[in-house]
């Protein structure tokens, strides 16, 4: 399901919302905050493909879910889309339910973002359904009790993180590239990821002005994903899908999203993603690949 815009609102009082894809571009791992949680910096993207949410009002909640990885996520009631939904009637002392309607795109457990989008997409349509008017930061504020992803994903657009994942700040001027999304179809865990690594930290980095995909690619190349060692200890298919995606000759870098499973290769366009999609998907039949776009 492709989208351009980010919600669209019918007469019959159903709110769909985009959910899309969130990638982490460098991920650096700073420290421990405590127990729980590490501290992260983070440059984080956002595909133009993904979930969507759709929502109407009903007396108690309700959850149907159709799309290619359906059949994969959790029971109703540990599902992050209904958690999300009723965390905000908690919020804001609202009486009634909803009927939520999740179309599922995006693989499990794959480091893109899928349930934090997914709820963030939940939060700000039922704001917008119950009249709510909460602002995005009181919404990120929220989400953040949620999932430490789901702060990025209200704000939608690109972004720094930090903390946890409540410190977000807009990233403006963020250059329109291709980018193709590949996952074995093997989830990981982002909680095993975290407890099995025992990497360096890293150091804040300065991030340069970026208004062209020359300058991405420059600053990218030089940054890493703290995570993906680990990540490919847990699944060596990862290292055998970034060899993959680099030796593609329009490939301009190739990383691991996040936790994984999910690798990505930056193009110049969708459609050079596309080409490269054609020719993995001959070869690695049951891969699931993406060609789609960074959204600026």
């Amino acid at each position: 399901m492709n989208f351009r815009g980010n919600s669209f609102i019918s007469t019959t009082k159903v709110i769909s919302m985009a959910a899309p894809a969130k990638v982490n571009l460098y991920l650096n791992v700073i420290g421990k905050l405590n127990e729980t949680y590490h501290e992260l910096d983070s440059l984080v993207g956002f595909a133009t493909y993904g979930d969507k949410v759709s929502v109407k009002n009903c007396e108690d909640f309700r959850l149907e879910i159709s799309g290619p990885f359906a059949k994969m996520l959790p029971p109703e009631k540990n599902n992050l889309v209904i958690k999300a939904a009723k965390e905000l009637a908690r919020e804001t002392n609202y009486a009634g339910g909803a009927c939520i309607q999740l179309v599922k795109n995006l693989p499990i457990s794959s480091g893109i973002g899928g349930g934090s989008a997914d709820a963030a997409a939940t939060l700000k349509a039922l704001n917008r359904l119950w009249g709510i008017k909460l602002n995005k930061e009181d919404l990120m504020t929220v989400g953040l009790k949620l999932g430490s992803d789901v702060p990025v994903c209200v704000n939608g657009k690109p972004a720094r993180i930090g903390g946890r994942g409540e410190k977000v700040s807009s990233f403006e001027g963020f250059p329109k590239c291709g980018i193709l999304l590949v996952n074995p179809r093997v989830p990981i865990p982002t909680t095993d990821v975290f407890k099995t690594f025992h990497g360096k930290y890293s150091n804040h980095v300065e991030i340069p002005k970026i208004n062209d995909i020359e300058t991405l690619i420059e600053f990218l190349s030089i940054q890493k994903n703290d995570l993906q060692e680990t990540s490919i200890k847990i699944a060596p298919i990862l290292q055998v899908i970034l060899n993959i995606l680099s030796d593609e000759p329009n490939c301009r870098l190739a990383r691991v999203s996040g936790s994984g499973a999910t690798c990505f290769g930056i193009f110049n366009d969708e459609h050079s993603a596309a080409l490269s999609a054609s020719a993995i998907s001959s070869r690695y039949k049951e891969w699931w690949l993406k060609p789609t776009q960074l959204s600026n």
